[in-house]
């Protein structure tokens, strides 16, 4: 298996970002409360609040738990998958 080291290398950073969301008024589909959003760089949290709300208008963020650098779980992801 590829060291992170080495993902880093050849793709950059992964960064992800979850967050405490509710439904805006008016979609009410599905009732969603936490959503993680990845990014190439490591967002402020009003960059990752923008973002999500942004690619999904139905949700609200109420507050960013963490940002995290998860390059090893992109790793990980792309090693099981190019292996398929």
């Amino acid at each position: 298996m590829r060291k992170t080291s080495e993902y880093i290398k050849e793709h950059g950073r992964y960064f992800e970002a979850e967050a405490k969301v509710s439904m805006r008024e008016g979609f009410n589909k599905a009732h969603v409360t936490h959503h993680t959003e990845g990014f190439d760089t490591e967002p402020t949290e009003a960059e990752a609040t923008e973002a999500i709300e942004k690619d999904y208008p139905h949700l609200k963020v109420e507050r960013i738990d963490w940002i995290r650098d998860m390059s090893h779980k992109a790793n990980e992801l792309t090693e099981h998958y190019n292996k398929r």
